[in-house]
């Protein structure tokens, strides 16, 4: 993902998915999972929830790679969220590692029930059909530069966010005089440094989200050492 992208004030900030992945312990699964509980373009997301519960939520209520993994796992969460007695039983039906997390998840939590507030389909299977098959134009033809539609797109800028003709004009003209004068673009790896592993220029300041992070990747070492273990 690119940000800052069209601002001449910033650098273009870069996000690749295997710094996510590697950083972060979220994949796909997971970063949609995050989506839903934050809000995002297709939902508004669990009311009250902010970053550092969703990771702690994604923490607990574990969201597993796969084609149920995302429902599965923000079930079991909406379960969590709309109970009414203390879910700390042991269910011969779960791990003790699970039951453990959900258990402290619930001692840390336990107010949040009355604050945190899904919507009424959460977790929906057709929001989550929207993040992993969005609708895309997946045309290979190149791509090439038209004349645009002066008139549509003054009607289309009155009927969709209110502009009139004059500041549709004052916004396009600029572009169309670039376009007139024959400029020719510029290739983007002009503009842009090349991306460097192992350079990071964020900074987590969040004590508690700390404390998640370097849980998570303390699972993932271990995890990693045992499947290498089977392996051999």
């Amino acid at each position: 993902m690119l940000q800052n992208f069209f601002n001449e004030q910033k650098f273009v900030e870069a996000y690749y998915a295997k710094d996510i992945k590697k950083d972060l312990a979220l994949g796909r699964n997971q970063l949609v999972a995050l989506a839903m509980l934050l809000g995002g373009d297709y939902t508004d997301g669990v009311k009250g929830v902010g970053i550092v519960n969703g990771m702690e939520i994604l923490q607990s209520f574990v969201v597993e790679d796969g084609k149920d993994g995302i429902r599965d796992g923000l079930q079991k969460f909406r379960e969590w969220l709309d109970g009414i007695d203390d879910p700390l039983a042991d269910d011969d039906n779960e791990s003790a590692t699970y039951l453990s997390k959900v258990k402290l998840f619930h001692k840390k939590h336990q107010s949040a029930r009355t604050r945190w507030i899904a919507p009424e389909n959460f977790p929906s299977q057709q929001i989550i059909e929207a993040y992993m098959k969005p609708a895309v134009d997946s045309s290979t033809a190149n791509f090439s530069w038209g004349k645009p539609d002066i008139d549509g797109l003054r009607q289309f800028c009155a009927d969709s966010i209110g502009w009139d003709a004059a500041e549709t004009d004052r916004v396009v003209q600029p572009v169309l005089e670039i376009l007139e004068s024959g400029s020719k673009q510029t290739r983007i790896e002009s503009y842009f440094m090349k991306y460097e592993d192992g350079i990071k220029f964020a900074e987590v300041k969040s004590k508690r989200l700390k404390a998640v992070l370097d849980e998570i990747q303390t699972e993932d070492d271990i995890e990693g050492s045992n499947k290498r273990m089977r392996t051999d």
